[in-house]
């Protein structure tokens, strides 16, 4: 059949029929790039334009040592070494920021690089190796900073630090409300931000051990990320579907063993709590708070992954009774909650990380 050779950019050859390009029919086999038309039409004059452009340095690097090796066509919660990661973060070339949140979705983080790749991904350290060793001094000297002025108004007040060498874990989640101009000595008024924060910094604090500026440095800007992703009006949407879905489920039991309804004000309040410490105030294993935080600093598909976590918890809750789930949510069964979370997302989002479309009622309604 009579046809034409299509030639794209990236050097790949089709045959297609000859009226297609609105051309004669012709006998003869021969190659058409869209440069070549223009070329014709006097649209281009040289044949450099055939050439695609070349990527930078640091992109073909990454892509060639990451990519190709680490990995593999299968989506899920996958275990590695982490060796081609390491080498590829410290090679001294500037790091692919998207190529690395795929790789975190991928993955598990490996547990001695989780540290780095947070802080890469928070936007904490640069992707560019050199200058990671100031903007580490700045961080440390803006934690410095805040526990100073911590130390200050607790003077102002007439109370003093539980140390006054290095912050507790409940003196970093003050310094994260006093950077939000949050802090307020009636804590009656504010404990549930007060215990949000102090969950999530809990668990940001089993990684980081004795640095206590990362520790705040990261918990500050997971705070700040996961209130940007429930926004007032989509936070009270969530918990009120988390509720109706809840009472939902408490309706199937028996009379006797039914617990109060879950859209009551205090209720709402818990499931905020849950909600805005990241699903870290239900979780009591670190490890499977950490792979879930894994996904959260990616800043991708943070409220689904959040929303889904706490109300699949909270459902086993319901189901069974509370006090007996708690006896029977171990540290791998949490972990085995956590992971089947995540690949209910990625298989939400059809194994793709740009924005989740489903047809349920909650996450049609995401930003």
């Amino acid at each position: 059949m009579a046809g034409r050779v299509f030639v794209s950019a990236c050097e790949r050859v089709f045959f297609v029929p000859a009226f297609s390009f609105g051309h004669r029919r012709s006998r003869h086999f021969f190659f058409v790039s869209p440069v070549l038309r223009r070329q014709k039409d006097g649209m281009a004059s040289t044949s450099t334009a055939l050439v695609p452009p070349t990527p930078p340095e640091a992109v073909r690097n990454f892509r060639a040592r990451f990519i190709a090796k680490c990995m593999p066509e299968n989506v899920g919660t996958t275990e590695t070494d982490g060796s081609e990661l390491y080498k590829t973060i410290n090679s001294g070339k500037e790091i692919d920021r998207t190529q690395l949140i795929n790789y975190s979705w991928q993955y598990s983080i490996p547990q001695n690089l989780r540290l780095l790749v947070w802080k890469l991904l928070l936007g904490i350290l640069s992707e560019n190796l050199d200058i990671r060793e100031i903007l580490e001094r700045d961080r440390k000297l803006e934690a410095e900073t805040y526990f100073d002025g911590l130390r200050s108004w607790r003077r102002n007040e007439g109370a003093r630090l539980e140390s006054e060498a290095t912050p507790t874990t409940s003196d970093i989640s003050s310094m994260i409300l006093l950077s939000q101009n949050r802090l307020c000595d009636d804590r009656t008024r504010h404990q549930s931000r007060c215990m949000r924060v102090e969950a999530l910094v809990a668990k940001v604090e089993t990684i980081c051990r004795d640095c206590w500026y990362s520790t705040f440095a990261i918990s500050k800007r997971l705070v700040a990320l996961i209130e940007s992703n429930f926004p007032p009006k989509m936070l009270l949407f969530a918990v009120q579907e988390i509720g109706e879905s809840l009472n939902s489920l408490n309706r199937n039991k028996e009379k006797a063993d039914r617990l109060p309804d879950f859209t009551t004000s205090t209720y709402a309040a818990d499931i905020e709590m849950f909600l805005l410490s990241g699903g870290c105030a239900l979780l009591k294993s670190d490890r499977a708070a950490h792979l879930l935080l894994d996904k959260i600093c990616t800043g991708r598909n943070v409220a689904l992954l959040i929303v889904t976590f706490v109300s699949d918890y909270m459902a086993l809750q319901v189901k069974f009774d509370v006090e007996a789930e708690k006896r029977r949510m171990t540290e791998e069964n949490e972990c085995k909650l956590v992971r089947h979370v995540i690949e209910k997302v990625v298989q939400t989002n059809n194994g793709k990380y740009r924005g989740v479309r489903c047809d349920s009622k909650f996450t049609s309604a995401l930003p």
